[in-house]
């Protein structure tokens, strides 16, 4: 066998290999069986400019460029004069409704033909983490000429040091053009490498070695766009040979994942007993659905399913769900940060997420930096490199914030920059045409870190964009630890109030705010009915504060029996709340107890209340923990004990066994 069949037998084996590891699970499709656009999915553009391509076409909405009928989705081209324009077409997009991380992206298409038509199926980043184009990187499923009606292409853009670059291949048929007949387009996409093929025929791939950029840009949230162009700099105008109009037509647009590449979407900041949260997963067919939430919150419904609704209390932590389907098992995790911070990614340790970078004249680099940031790892760094007609011509923006008519806010930030002296106005605006603004304040930079502050009272109710308008100086910014608040800290609320038995004969009471005003104390309050209470102690409150604040206090004269607690807050005016009852069982507290004693091989804990049950050895060394529910007799395996003098260590106590 020749060194050429060798290597060939060789890849094939390779991809046949490969191919058989996935276990790509159907995450999101559209099949475009209505009679319009489905509107979940997908967003029009709307505009002309060139899009960056001296492209010649108006985008439209509406159906005399795109409609849907008979099972599939099509993109129209006219020749017709619109808005100064002397063709139209459509571009949609799946941006904030759908986008993903990583998959098998496919569309089943079938392409037009013409001089200066330039249609594609893409994916550009949805929170540019990295900065604007280029440097976020863009994936191209699918572009084409129509020209060229027999040849396809897909390309990855990118940028190194700071320049536009990309890497592209094409297929072309061994007979026919894709105008003849449907063709299916796909990228396989993971960390680290992405493959592309047409008609499960792989003909491109990249890597993150071979393109030579670091950290790897692919490795967050893209979504897809559907257009069809006219005109531009790769096809040329149309010419007398053009027929119009053009129809781009498209089946289908499905997107699979492997069970570890899956994300559960839903808000990552959430105001403190925010009422009811949705987060979800993928409807994967046949799959089984499991959800934890943190302590002190609940799910309220949907448990089972692929999409919950989580009432919240004060403690961050991670939403879970562990899904099952006939790939595996799989757990996936979303970190949740309740916070009375009402931005979103206030430090930029998660990127550019939730942030964006919109540049509507001049020029900038937007980019994370590790380098003495003020807090945490991260900070952000603005290179201005050409200046714009206005200050809102560069901007660091957050969106979607919501003011209240007489609520009192306090903004504060942290900036410096590599220039002293550039100043730079921040701005709270309507988050819509006509841009209404509605608080703003200018602000001049130093060389060292320094926080600057920002007080207001909005007279209207709203939903706002907070802008940082960049576009006057041509310098390097840099911008970390942004708070958004509401002035006055919320009345006192209970969090998690708690009470459990402690040692041989006490009871531990927890609980803890997440805003006080005018705090006083508690009074903590016990009976043995659950009518006559009380008071046993008195806690000291914070008086105002808008931090977290934990309190406990311990009864070490409770009774056997049911003891029933309650908690009053007072505040310094008088005024008095006061918290659910709780009870706690004492009864067998004192009855708990081990045996054999010595022991062997298993041994029996007598009585149990429930809870953490610990063994720990003369030294402290933990060798055993569990969660264990109450039980009046559970056997523990202590046959690999050394022999020696051990602890049992729960919550009615710490009794001593040997070995």
């Amino acid at each position: 066998m020749s060194l050429k069949k060798n290597l060939l037998l060789a890849t094939l084996l390779f991809i046949a290999q490969f191919t058989n590891a996935q276990c790509w699970n159907l995450v999101w499709e559209d099949e475009f069986t209505g009679t319009s656009l489905n509107t979940n999915n997908w967003s029009y553009q709307i505009g002309d400019g060139g899009w960056g391509n001296n492209e010649l076409q108006f985008y439209r909405n509406g159906t005399n460029n795109l409609t849907v009928g008979g099972g599939t989705l099509k993109i129209i081209a006219r020749e017709e004069s619109h808005m100064g324009a002397n063709y139209t077409s459509a571009r949609i997009r799946t941006i904030d409704k759908s986008d993903w991380t990583h998959g098998k992206m496919e569309a089943r298409i079938k392409l037009p033909i013409g001089q200066g038509i330039w249609p594609a199926c893409w994916m550009l980043p949805t929170d540019n983490v990295y900065g604007g184009w280029p440097h976020s990187g863009e994936i191209d499923i699918m572009e084409y000429l129509g020209h060229q009606p027999n040849i396809a292409h897909g390309t990855v853009h990118y940028s190194i040091g700071g320049s536009h670059n990309f890497v592209g291949d094409s297929y072309t048929l061994p007979s026919g053009g894709y105008n003849d007949a449907f063709h299916t387009f796909s990228v396989e996409w993971e960390s680290g490498a992405i493959r592309w093929y047409i008609d499960n025929i792989l003909y491109h791939s990249v890597t993150e070695a071979s393109l030579g950029i670091s950290p790897w840009v692919f490795d967050e949230d893209f979504h897809f766009i559907l257009n069809m162009a006219v005109g531009g700099n790769w096809p040329g105008p149309p010419d007398a040979t053009t027929i119009f109009p053009q129809t781009m037509e498209v089946d289908y647009v499905r997107v699979y994942q492997q069970l570890s590449e899956i994300e559960i979407t839903g808000n990552a900041y959430i105001q403190p007993a925010d009422v009811s949260e949705e987060y979800s997963v993928p409807l994967i067919s046949g799959a089984t659905y499991n959800w934890t939430v943190p302590s002190g919150s609940s799910i309220s419904s949907g448990q089972g399913t692929n999409t919950i609704d989580v009432i919240w209390g004060t403690n961050s932590g991670d939403v879970i769900c562990q899904i099952t389907t006939t790939c595996g098992t799989e757990e996936i995790t979303h970190f949740v940060e309740v916070t009375t911070n009402f931005f979103k990614n206030p430090s930029f340790e998660d990127n550019f997420i939730n942030w964006n970078a919109p540049t509507n004249g001049g020029a900038a680099n937007f980019s994370i930096t590790t380098t003495s940031p003020q807090e945490g790892l991260n900070a952000a760094k603005v290179e201005v490199t050409a200046t714009g007609a206005n200050p809102w011509d560069i901007q660091l923006q957050q969106g979607s914030l919501t003011l209240e008519a007489g609520v009192p806010y306090d903004l504060s930030f942290w900036a410096k920059s590599e220039t002293a002296g550039l100043t730079f106005p921040v701005a709270f605006v309507k988050n819509q045409s006509p841009w209404n603004l509605y608080a703003s304040q200018n602000f001049t930079t130093s060389l060292g870190w320094t926080q600057y502050t920002f007080s207001f009272t909005p007279t209207v109710t709203d939903n706002v964009l907070f802008n940082i308008d960049l576009g006057s100086n041509l310098g390097v910014f840099y911008f970390d630890n942004f708070s958004f608040r509401v002035t006055s800290a919320l009345p006192v609320e209970l969090g998690n109030f708690t009470a459990r038995p402690s040692g041989a004969k006490e009871v531990l009471l927890e609980w803890f705010t997440y805003s006080e005003i005018n705090n006083n104390y508690f009074d903590i309050m016990s009976s043995l009915n659950g009518r006559d209470f009380k008071v046993i102690g008195s806690v000291s409150g914070a008086g105002n504060s808008t931090d977290l604040e934990r309190y406990y206090f311990i009864d070490k004269e409770p009774k056997n029996g049911i003891n029933y607690y309650q908690l009053k807050q007072v505040d310094h005016d008088g005024k008095m709340t006061q918290s659910e009852v709780l009870a706690v069982e004492l009864s067998s507290i004192e009855k708990m107890e081990v045996y054999p004693n010595p022991v062997k091989d298993e041994l029996v804990i007598k009585n149990f209340n429930g809870g953490m049950v610990r063994i720990i050895n003369v030294t402290g060394k933990i060798l055993f923990s569990d969660n264990l529910n109450a039980s009046e007799k559970i056997t523990l395996d202590v046959s690999t004990l050394e022999p020696g003098i051990y602890f049992l260590n729960t919550y009615q106590g710490v009794l001593r066994f040997v070995k």
